[in-house]
């Protein structure tokens, strides 16, 4: 359960939120923003009753997934709509990420009576999507004899003014407000400056000026690039701030200026690299035909190659026995620091006249030095006999689509020329037969066969042959698999079920105009080159 707390002290809002949530990462950096919320933005403003109009200014604070409206009216006070203004009413809009200022113009009515000052509100109600800010939801327009001079320049602040990053976020957007008033043009100057984070090392060093309008509000970016580097260090941190040098803003500079809020914010860079480690071994799955004679299991290092590292190996029985169907082995394998290359351990494997089923034995690691840890430390070798029907499997092809054919080949090994029978079919990818797209025919011929050898065949290899369906459509390349289904036969199994065929589509063909053009640039060359000058070689003999 999260209890969020938004407002200012005197005036909070709390919001119990009820559910469970699971954040599904190790760790990382949570920040929390309030609801949207509006406000009059001065909430005060004075108008000459000759000034024609004023402009109303209502900011947004805080982005969220939905857009924000609020409606605004005129409210009479001791000056009185349609003798000293003229009423108004609206809605003011924001999109889902827009925050800032809106604004809305109010025309002042200009009458012979002479009163010091007449006053009426402006009132914000039926916010959609946001709450009203307390003290901010009425602005007050005073309406003045005689000329008015506004100076209420507003406060310039960082918000928020500390900030924790990720060191892989590239950049950091770091935000500058005016608030309290909207009179007049006011810029800033700003730079970054360095503290346990540095430039060029952590961030890229970066100064500017930011400037408001007159009558504008609200938000303006400072985007600083962050460098993501390999170095394991603690959390850095480097501020921005305002240059206040006198052409810059000073705190209460006096009319025109605006004053000065928080003058600086601090961002703090979290580091995302981990130190070098020793790295994990892992031992990988093998298949071997019993006729290969020496089998090579791979034994990976991964993860980290600091240090030199060694880990131990045996062999184990399963299926297959030590002494009949392979050499039993043990003994350590060696890396040296940095050195992450894979190792291999030789294991002598023996071939009989037992016509007998895929048979199996493992290699375990043990005892892993130097920092290192075993991943995966068992792996499984299957030895298929060579003795029955063999081994099946069927190659990959690559096609054009206008060669129209596509041959797979089907191999058969480790058999002894008994009997067997090999089923096929065919499976849509992107590439569809002429049920879908008609990249390719699978009707009876192509949909599906049976491939045979029949007691005493020595030959390896049967092809399959598809019908491949040429199109002008630009489509990209294409797939579609020719799977071995089953297969029968003593002791005979499928090694690779799957074999895919990739169409290639071909290169568009150039249009008429196209090659018009091709043609007048060769033209055009060709004029250049036989209107350049020829030189004239003269030679001379020195005796």
């Amino acid at each position: 359960n999260v209890t969020i707390t938004a407002g200012t002290p005197d005036d909070p809002e709390t919001e119990e939120v009820n559910e469970s949530e699971v954040i599904g990462i190790g760790s990382g950096v949570v920040t929390i923003i309030g609801d949207p919320t509006v406000g009059f933005s001065p909430i005060t403003y004075n108008v000459s009753e000759d000034g024609g109009s004023i402009t109303v200014f209502v900011a947004r604070a805080n982005v969220d997934d939905d857009p924000v409206s609020v409606d605004y009216t005129t409210v009479n006070g001791t000056a009185i709509a349609g003798e000293d203004f003229v009423a108004k009413t609206g809605t003011l809009n924001w999109g889902a990420a827009e925050t800032g200022s809106q604004s809305f113009d109010i025309a002042i009515t200009a009458n012979a009576d002479v009163v010091e000052s007449e006053t009426f509100t402006v009132v914000l109600s039926d916010c959609s999507n946001c709450t009203i800010r307390s003290g901010e939801g009425t602005a007050t327009v005073n309406i003045l004899e005689g000329e008015v001079n506004p100076e209420n320049p507003g406060t310039l602040a960082f918000s928020p003014t500390a900030l924790l990053i990720p060191e892989s976020s590239g950049t950091v957007s770091v935000f500058v407000t005016r608030t309290g008033g909207t009179d007049g043009d006011v810029t800033i100057k700003y730079e970054t400056a360095p503290g346990t984070a540095t430039s060029p090392a952590d961030f890229t060093a970066t100064t500017g000026t930011l400037t408001w309008l007159n009558g504008q509000g609200g938000n303006k970016l400072i985007s600083v690039p962050i460098i993501n580097d390999l170095e394991v260090e603690s959390t850095e941190s480097f501020t921005v701030r305002f240059i206040l040098d006198g052409t810059s803003p000073t705190p209460n500079a006096g009319p025109g200026r605006p004053t000065i809020g928080a003058s600086s914010a601090t961002v703090s860079i979290q580091d995302n690299d981990s130190p070098p480690t020793a790295g994990a071994f892992s031992v990988l799955d093998t298949n071997v035909g019993e006729g290969a004679g020496i089998i090579n299991v791979t034994v990976t290092r991964t993860g980290g190659s600091a240090g030199a590292v060694s880990v131990n190996f045996a062999t184990a029985d399963g299926t297959a026995l030590a002494g009949s169907d392979y050499t039993a082995t043990n003994g350590t394998l060696n890396w040296a620091n940095l050195d992450a290359t894979a190792k291999t351990i030789p294991i002598q494997i023996l071939d009989d006249l037992v016509v007998e089923p895929a048979e199996a034995f493992t290699v375990t690691l043990n005892t892993a030095t130097g920092g290192a840890t075993i991943a995966d430390g068992s792996a499984t070798v299957q030895i298929f006999d060579d003795d029955g029907g063999g081994t099946f499997s069927i190659d990959d092809v690559t096609v054009n689509e206008i060669d129209q054919k596509a041959t797979l080949t089907v191999t058969r090994a480790n058999d002894s020329n008994k009997a067997a029978f090999v089923q096929w079919e065919t499976q849509d990818g992107p590439a569809e037969d002429e049920n879908g797209d008609n990249d390719y025919k699978s009707d009876d011929s192509n949909r599906s066969g049976e491939l045979v050898w029949l007691d005493g065949d020595t030959s390896s290899t049967r092809t399959i042959t598809i019908d491949i369906v040429p199109d002008a459509k630009e489509e990209g390349d294409e797939y579609f698999t020719v799977t071995l289904v089953s297969v029968q036969g003593d002791d005979a199994v499928i090694s690779k079920p799957n074999g895919v065929v990739t169409i290639k589509d071909p290169v568009p063909i150039p249009t008429l105009s196209q090659w018009a053009m091709g043609l007048m640039v060769l033209l055009l060359l060709g004029i250049g080159a036989y209107s350049m000058p020829l030189r004239r070689r003269v030679t001379g003999t020195r005796n």
